[in-house]
């Protein structure tokens, strides 16, 4: 991955619509969260999807009540959106074949 395109999302919308464009930006900044810290502290291998990212051993409550927040805001503004589990991660390669070992340790960033 490029470090210009590293980034932890929030909630996943798939495409959208350019006439929808102005109402994501107002749902977007009608939400309010609290500071926190995120240490991206693991990495971990998907197989279903081939991908090996970086993740928290722990979710900071304030980022699990933003998330909350902005998926609120969003279906008042009627936009659909996957409703599964929220796992924060960046992604750092695509395409991946790793076996059943563990991935090496990795150094917390912050």
């Amino acid at each position: 991955m490029r470090a210009d395109t590293l980034h932890v999302t929030l909630v996943f919308l798939g495409e959208v619509a350019e006439s929808r464009l102005e109402a994501l930006k107002l749902a977007a900044q009608e939400v309010r969260g609290e500071r926190f810290e995120l240490s991206l502290d693991t990495a971990r291998y998907w197989e279903h999807n081939h991908i090996v990212h970086a993740a928290p051993q722990y979710m900071p409550p304030a980022l699990a009540a933003l998330v909350g927040e902005l998926e609120q805001r969003l279906r008042q503004h009627r936009f659909a959106f996957e409703r599964r589990e929220y796992k924060p991660h960046v992604t750092l390669l695509r395409h991946a074949q790793w076996m059943d070992a563990s991935l090496p340790e990795m150094p917390p960033v912050v």
